[in-house]
């Protein structure tokens, strides 16, 4: 779950996005074209918990892994995107940032005591430290449950795949191009999760994460988030004029109906991507879920 990565260097040609029913990928190429396959996960597979990503059953996925790798001869260093309800995100501010990655890590986890329902030590972080101005520092944590992100790697392996990036789907949204000095607002919803970003000039100002109950998409509750959001931009951000909103949306969620829904947060549009690649077989949903995969590893143009 590299997010320095994602944001700073160039993306593989090959992408995966995965959801606990079904895996796909796509591999594109700039002279023959883009190809993509999926496949149903066998139920259980794959087991979200309290702190997202809880267990992995490696035969069941491989099973799945598999035929699509065949089917798109992909990359052995791929892009992999996960639901954002897998993983934890927190933005912790520093006042100063410690010298050693390890003292780092101690001081993270330790915050992470008051936030999450797990013991830190049994958690696997992936941080990304920059500067906040005015001598402080902020720190972008991404946290799992080590055991089961393990398992996930260990599934990649069996096809001959090591992951280059692995990171939750809303970060394809910090990929697309802005206006000059533009502040950019993404928006992914999927079932069980909202995610709201913010950034200006490539660094996160805000991440924002809701746990949604299960069953029918409660919109009710999601706008009221978004005019949270919309509030503390204006009141703690200060972030003046209207800023470009993004949105994305993942399986089971009509990007619509999501449009329709974010008119408090300014002008919006959903995520640019080049049109996902002929998939027989495949449905709304992974072909929704495959805008991202494409956004990523066609490379948007910035």
């Amino acid at each position: 779950m590299n997010i320095r990565e994602l944001l700073t260097t160039p993306l593989p040609a090959t992408g995966w996005v995965l959801d606990t029913g079904m895996v796909a990928g796509v591999r594109n190429d700039r002279k023959t074209g883009s190809v993509c396959a999926a496949r149903e996960v066998t139920a259980g597979a794959v087991e979200v918990g309290p702190m997202g990503l809880q267990k992995v059953e490696a035969t069941a996925l491989v099973a799945a892994l598999r035929p699509v790798q065949e089917g798109i001869a992909g990359g052995r260093r791929p892009a992999v995107l996960v639901p954002c309800r897998w993983v934890r995100l927190h933005l912790m501010d520093l006042d100063e940032l410690p010298r050693k990655r390890s003292e780092l890590d101690e001081v993270v986890r330790w915050r992470l005591k008051k936030l999450v329902p797990v013991r830190p030590a049994d958690l696997r972080l992936d941080l990304v430290p920059f500067k906040a101005g005015e001598g402080r520092w902020r720190v972008l944590c991404v946290s799992g449950v080590e055991r089961a992100w393990e398992a996930l790697e260990q599934a990649f392996a069996s096809v001959g795949v090591q992951p280059a990036l692995l990171t939750p789907v809303a970060f394809a949204l910090t990929n697309a191009p802005l206006s000059e000095n533009a502040t950019g607002v993404g928006v992914h919803l999927e079932m069980g999760m909202l995610t709201v970003l913010v950034w200006a000039q490539r660094q996160l100002l805000l991440v924002h994460t809701k746990l949604l109950p299960p069953g029918t998409m409660p919109w009710e509750l999601v706008e009221r988030e978004l005019r949270t959001v919309a509030l503390y931009m204006r009141e703690r951000l200060g972030i003046e004029g209207a800023p470009e909103v993004l949105a994305l949306a993942g399986p089971g969620v009509a990007l619509e109906e999501l449009l329709g829904r974010l008119g408090a947060l300014g002008e919006h549009r959903p995520l640019p991507s080049p049109p996902p690649p002929p998939c027989p077989g495949v449905g709304e949903d992974v072909r929704s879920a495959l805008r991202a995969v494409m956004a990523l590893a066609a490379g948007v143009p910035r």
